[in-house]
């Protein structure tokens, strides 16, 4: 899932950076370079809430992908821009890259925008050119 996603933002525009563990994102946000997130809900280490509260606080645009919709709560959601449940048709994920991508213009006028992309573990594995 995280390869796909990844390649789908990379058509899309974006400059990608794949995480396997939510606490990866963490890090990746922490530098404060990052313009918008795409995260799974079900990760290792801290889960796609604690994501998207730390996006939030930041004032980073984040979406989140589930399988396990019921188990996010409102406070949760309000983090989100946007929620898709899985499995979702690729316009949905469309739509929401699109989202992601004016939310990131409004942040940084004329700059392509950066993102963290996290995905369920196991899915790819990161390759040495960083891509997967």
């Amino acid at each position: 899932m995280r390869s796909l996603l990844a390649r789908a933002l990379r058509r899309a525009g974006f400059v990608v950076e794949a995480h396997a563990t939510g606490d990866g994102a963490l890090l990746a946000l922490a530098r404060r370079d990052t313009d918008v997130v795409l995260t799974d809900y079900q990760l290792p280490g801290v889960n796609g809430g604690a994501i998207g509260a730390e996006a939030r606080r930041q004032g980073v645009p984040a979406v989140l992908v589930s399988a396990t919709l019921d188990a996010i709560d409102d406070a949760e959601r309000a983090c989100f821009l946007r929620v898709l449940a899985k499995p979702f048709p690729l316009s949905e994920l469309e739509e929401a890259l699109e989202a992601l991508k004016t939310a990131a213009l409004r942040k940084r006028s004329g700059v392509r925008p950066a993102t963290v992309v996290v995905a369920p573990p196991g899915a790819t594995k990161k390759t040495s050119d960083g891509k997967g």
